[in-house]
């Protein structure tokens, strides 16, 4: 892992859609100035090697798969060990400084003071280490952490007096953001099975995760939708499909005071866990609304109706920055193409949209292959109850969002 990504100016607007910058002698002669630039430092973990040979025996063994022969088998172990690889990869990750600070300053995107962020910065130091995330010196004192991660996170931050906050100014500097919020994904791993609870339980509004309470079967159900949901987005080692898997999970949130039970053995917030339910939500709330904004969009398409496939993202992506800007969003980094690509994705695995191709071409039209709504959800009804599944896990909005024609218009 780094410190600062080289590639920071140009990255976020890769995320917007914008074709990668190609290589070209100007831009090697122009790259002489990152030469005196301090880039801070470079961590690598050597692990241990996976052999290909002995992961396909096991396949070939334990599941009596014959990959030299069949085309499915290859695919299942390709994608299993790939799944495998990428585990392994952000399981040793080293955190550095720029993904704490960035994870707290989108928590506090109005602003933070330089003491509270500190102690914010602390917090998460904090949480990493009880999980036994690896951790360099550099980024396990809260102080040098905070120097060394705004430093690097410079030109994405502005001080004004003692606060410091993302440095946002409307349609110039949203990429900050998005630069802000790749720094931060490097440490979601370490949380993500506890956000997935999280937002879970905060979908069910104020009352309940204070007071009433949610039983432990209701609350495992939207667990699991949400993890479905999000299965393409994140390398789960943990999915909720077992009970047990969950209650594990929930078991370290309850030994760690984030949430309790009471009385009546319902789940509740700990009197002491508001902050890190705030941060679970924060790190997982902007990769819901991009999913929930993808769905608005194919929603669209009822009755009957279909955009070209190679114009999607393109579209969706202008909804998205659209809904930003209407504060029907919150987070400026659901517009990452990136997000929306596996959003869509996911939906076509689900069947909830199909590719098809157009018989005849009409004025405009010059790609034929299409998505559209299957038969099975070319449905206003079954479409508003998936909507409303889906509402569960976003942040409370301002902007009422409940009825969809009401957005769409």
């Amino acid at each position: 892992n780094y410190s600062r990504v080289l590639e920071g100016e140009t990255f976020p607007l890769e995320l917007l859609g914008e074709a990668k910058v190609k290589e070209s002698l100007s831009r090697i002669i122009n790259a002489a100035r990152f030469v005196t630039m301090n880039f801070g430092s470079i961590y690598v973990e050597f692990t241990e090697p996976i052999s290909f040979k002995s992961y396909v025996q096991r396949f070939v063994n334990s599941e009596k798969l014959n990959p030299f022969v069949s085309e499915a088998d290859q695919k299942l172990i390709t994608s299993t060990l790939g799944n495998e690889i990428v585990h392994r990869l952000t399981k040793n990750l080293i955190i550095m400084p720029t993904s704490i600070c960035a994870s707290v300053l989108l928590m506090h995107r109005k602003g933070i003071t330089n003491d509270d962020f500190i102690k914010q910065v602390d917090f998460v130091i904090k949480l990493l280490k009880q999980r036994n995330a690896i951790i360099p010196s550099i980024s396990s004192r809260a102080k040098t952490c905070v120097r060394k991660g705004t430093q690097h996170l410079n030109e994405t931050v502005s001080r004004r007096k003692e606060v410091i906050e993302p440095r946002v100014i409307p349609n110039v500097d949203y990429k900050n953001l998005l630069l802000l919020s790749y720094y931060r994904n490097n440490l979601i791993h370490v949380f993500i099975n506890e956000a997935f609870i999280s937002c879970a339980l905060f979908g069910f509004g104020t009352e309940a995760v204070w007071t009433i309470g949610i039983d432990k079967e209701t609350l495992w159900q939207k667990a699991k939708l949400v993890c479905m949901l999000q299965r393409n987005e994140f390398v789960l080692s943990n999915n909720f499909n077992a009970f047990e898997d969950f209650d594990k999970t929930l078991a370290l949130m309850v030994r760690n005071k984030a949430l309790t039970e009471n009385a009546e053995g319902r789940i509740v917030i700990h009197s002491a866990g508001e902050n890190q339910i705030n941060f679970f939500n924060s790190i997982i709330w902007p990769f819901i609304d991009t999913y929930w904004l993808t769905f608005m969009f194919i929603f669209s398409l009822v009755p009957s109706k279909f955009v070209q496939e190679g114009k999607i993202m393109q579209n969706i992506q202008a909804f998205a920055e659209n809904l930003y800007k209407d504060q029907i969003i919150t987070f400026y980094e659901s517009c990452s193409q990136e997000t929306i690509k596996n959003s869509v994705y996911t939906y076509f695995s689900d069947g909830i949209i199909v590719k098809k191709k157009l018989a005849t071409f009409s004025d405009g039209v010059v790609d034929s292959t299409v998505y559209t709504l299957s038969d099975e959800y070319n449905d206003e009804e079954k479409m508003q109850k998936k909507l409303e599944e889906i509402s569960h896990f976003r942040k409370p909005s301002p902007v009422k969002t409940n009825s969809f024609l009401s957005v769409k218009s």
